[in-house]
């Protein structure tokens, strides 16, 4: 399945969370995300943009609204996805 998603937003005001996730996945990752703004709280909380089920997706994330340092998880899967620079 895949879906657009333009001018979205996520923020976590709280870092009680384990695991914060932007865009979670039952299979590939095939979504089309433009200028997608995130702001994520609490350096012992576990912050991902997306957490990909089965990897091969065809997605895309344009004009991404995100501090990169802020995000801390290891694999990155969405990195493959972006086609823009993300801002700082």
């Amino acid at each position: 399945a895949s879906a657009i998603y333009d001018n979205c937003q996520g923020w976590w005001y709280s870092p009680k969370a384990l695991k914060q996730v932007v865009f979670k996945t039952d299979g590939p990752f095939n979504a089309v995300v433009t200028n997608l703004r995130v702001g994520f709280r609490g350096d012992e909380t576990y912050h991902m943009i997306l957490d990909e089920k089965k990897p091969g997706g065809h997605g895309v994330f344009l004009y991404m609204h995100v501090k990169p340092d802020t995000i801390n998880e290891k694999e990155r899967a969405f990195e493959k996805y972006v086609k823009t620079d993300y801002y700082k």
